[in-house]
């Protein structure tokens, strides 16, 4: 199975979804190996940035790597509905504005609006 154009995501720090569409994959003793482009993945760039500044190394492209057992393959519209179903608790109305205004500058209002 191929995986060029697929959605995916991937959990990063334990905690942080990144969420991209796989661009290329090869194969390398016999694991499937897939390389994504990333939406709105500054958080971890400014981290592997930091990360590579304090260490004093250069950033290693085999990190652009994944290996296919660690991203999940889904169908974002899929998704999107059953999200829209969470009932938006005050603290998940909390992160949806906080999450807002640090990536598209969004008012909480219209995120809200288009998550309902």
């Amino acid at each position: 199975m191929s995986f060029i154009g697929k959605s995916v995501y991937t959990v990063w720090a334990g905690r942080n979804l990144r969420f991209g569409t796989v661009i290329e994959e090869r194969t390398e003793n016999k694991w499937k190996f897939v390389k994504v482009n990333w939406k709105d993945d500054e958080a971890y760039e400014m981290d592997r940035k930091r990360v590579t500044e304090l260490r004093n190394i250069e950033v290693d492209s085999k990190y652009d790597w994944h290996r296919a057992d660690n991203v999940v393959v889904f169908e974002p519209s899929e998704m999107i509905t059953t999200l829209k179903k969470l009932k938006l608790s005050r603290n998940s109305r909390w992160a949806i504005k906080t999450c807002a205004q640090r990536t598209n500058g969004q008012s909480y209002e219209t995120v809200i609006r288009e998550m309902e």
